[in-house]
């Protein structure tokens, strides 16, 4: 378990590299079995990097890729052909003869006897030296998904939705995603003498526990757990991954002898326990410490359990910003900057409308009745990336549409008579909108923007900062990468505005991996800018796809019926993202719907171990 994504590609390129050396000192070939998605990217630009300083030569490598689309054109850009000669091969010394990749233009009645031949040349070569492994959200290791069995070989399988929903960013919707694929099977990757399982990311954290952890039962429902039968398989994780596995999230479990019971550790366990035993944190009794595997920590309190449990509900307690007491959790001095940075137009509202509202409202009720709506409260949203790959080419259309008829209400010529239909014309629909369509997409996530703002009580026009990153500004799912343009920018706000309290998105979870970006951008731009920030407080919030863990958090917001539906209200005036977003990741509900969820459970959960209940909460770290 490692910190970072790319500390595991240091790892993994150093490991492959070791493999290939010490196959060419012997005189023969190294055969690798190699994957595509996000996870390798970062592992293949560390071994072009390592090649290029002389540290390896592939002239001597043959590899076999795991997967390929059915049907697929090996020039299309989401191709598993493009995919490797963009991230790997065309940047080293590897013999083309030496690359082999599953075919996806074959006609279907010759794909069968592609596979066995594909699997032949495999075991020919005497299986893989190294398998290098992703892992997909159904447990598909390759294409091999849930009811895929451990004597399946190269074959072609239908692909699962789940799958199919995690691509469809990448092919601008699932209509786009195909339905079948050319995959090894599981035993064409066990005849590996040795496996690599790379996984980073909070949404793989419960595919990995399951693959890992969970009874050794019915591995076809989970195939990545066949990878057990191997005698010599690795798993690589950060620590997102990872933060599910019973090492991780309960070591007591794992090890007997845990005895690191520091009180965050304590908090831990007796959250966690009142949660297994559906009890209120002081309804626990040291006989369910003893049932529950811990029985050190009972040792460790001199089996004072009333006390622990007392100390963990104060705690609790204490973090709670009650609406109705003068508190010094909500930021609410109005003299005192705040500076709220959502990743993409709509962040801010699903992720902490609540809060917004709390701020707002405590700044406005210290002011006169006649100056609430006027007066800069010195509360600003800054909207990193304009969110306009998000955008349905049919919410332009009828964006256009609209000018087009109020041109004519007003006698003026809004849209310069440009014929709508050739103004979203693509020659692909693969290709990335034109920057006009880009622009027209980012003008109505701004517009959506500032209407949700007006809802809590904000100036839109005034309180909003569209800063638009340059590394967004592709058009595409896929980024450049991060630049230190796009850290100045950020530091150029941070110094204009001088805030005492940051808001940052700290979602890691989010499918297109933009959260993830931004986080990089604000934490290096306040690292860089550490003489200057040594006062400010930052708050880390979560978005759309999940919640701090009740132990985790620092503080907790609760809020009212009128609140949620404020808030719910402001989500709903990105109508762009609403009953049909473009990249919704595999939940089904809409963004409102998830937030609602999740600020419920979280008022639930909280209720559940004995504290008050709340019609929702949002919570902090």
């Amino acid at each position: 378990i490692l910190k970072t994504p790319q500390e595991i590609a240091e790892q993994v390129s150093d490991k492959i590299i070791q493999t290939i050396n010490s196959n060419n000192l012997k005189g023969k070939p190294t055969v690798l079995c190699l994957p595509t998605g996000s996870t390798p990217i970062l592992t293949y630009k560390a071994l072009v990097e390592k090649y290029k300083k002389g540290l390896v030569s592939f002239e001597n490598v043959i590899t076999f890729n795991l997967d390929e689309y059915y049907p697929m054109e090996s020039t299309h850009k989401q191709s598993y052909h493009y995919f490797m000669n963009e991230n790997l091969f065309s940047h080293i010394n590897i013999k083309k003869e030496n690359i082999h990749i599953p075919d996806g233009q074959l006609p279907i009645e010759k794909v069968a006897q592609f596979c066995e031949d594909y699997e032949n040349e495999i075991q020919q070569l005497g299986g893989f030296d190294l398998a290098i492994l992703g892992i997909g959200r159904t447990g598909h290791i390759g294409f091999n998904e849930p009811g895929s069995h451990l004597t399946d070989g190269t074959r072609m399988v239908l692909l699962d939705q789940k799958t199919r929903l995690d691509a469809a960013s990448s092919f601008k919707g699932i209509q786009n995603v195909p339905t079948r694929a050319i995959t090894q099977g599981i035993s064409t990757i066990l005849n590996s003498k040795e496996i690599l399982l790379l996984a980073t990311g909070e949404s793989k954290s419960e595919i990995i526990k399951k693959a890992m952890e969970d009874k050794f039962e019915d591995p076809t429902e989970c195939p990545a757990t066949f990878l057990r039968v191997h005698p010599n398989t690795h798993y690589y994780l950060d620590i997102a991954a990872s933060n599910l596995l019973k090492i991780v999230k309960t070591p007591w479990l794992v090890d007997r002898n845990f005895n690191d019971w520091s009180f965050e550790w304590k908090k831990k366990a007796v959250v966690n326990l009142a949660k297994e035993t559906r009890k209120g944190i002081c309804e626990l009794s040291a006989e369910d410490f003893s049932k529950h595997g811990l029985t050190s920590l009972l040792s460790h309190e001199k089996y004072n359990t009333d006390k622990l449990c007392f100390s963990i509900f104060q705690d609790l307690m204490k973090r709670i910003a009650f609406a109705t007491e003068k508190s010094d959790i909500v930021p609410d001095n109005i003299n005192d900057p705040v500076l709220i940075f959502s990743p993409h137009p709509d962040d801010d509202v699903i992720s902490m409308g609540a809060m917004m509202h709390c701020i707002i409202s405590r700044r406005k009720e210290q002011l006169p009745p006649e100056q609430r709506d006027q007066t800069d409260i010195n509360v600003k949203v800054c909207y990193m990336t304009n969110g306009s790959v998000a955008v349905h080419e049919n919410n332009v259309k009828n964006h256009l549409r609209f000018s087009s008829l109020t041109s004519e209400t007003l006698g003026k010529d809004f849209i310069n008579n440009q014929d709508i239909s050739q103004i979203l014309e693509k020659k692909d629909k693969n290709d990335p909108d034109s920057e006009l369509v880009q622009k027209l997409k980012a003008n109505i996530r701004k517009a959506e923007a500032m209407d949700a703002v007006d809802v809590l009580g904000l100036h839109g026009e005034r309180d909003c900062i569209f800063l638009d990153l340059p590394f967004y500004r592709t058009g595409k799912v896929q980024k450049k990468p991060l630049g230190q343009e796009d850290v100045d920018m950020v530091k150029d706000l941070i110094t204009q505005r001088k805030p005492k309290h940051i808001f940052i998105a700290a979602d890691l979870s989010d499918p297109n991996g933009t959260h993830r970006v931004v986080y990089r951008a604000i934490k290096m731009a306040l690292e860089q800018l550490a003489d200057q920030v040594s006062d400010v407080l930052c708050w880390l919030y979560r978005g759309a796809w999940q919640e701090w863990d009740i132990e985790e958090a620092t503080y907790f917001i609760p809020f009212t019926k009128y609140q949620m539906d404020l808030k719910i209200d402001a989500i709903y005036k990105h109508q762009s993202q609403k009953d049909r977003a473009l990249y919704p990741g595999d939940d089904a509900r809409e963004f409102w719907q998830r937030a609602k969820d999740r600020n419920t459970e979280t008022a639930v959960t909280l209720g559940n171990l004995g504290l008050p209940k709340f019609c929702g909460v949002e919570a902090y770290v």
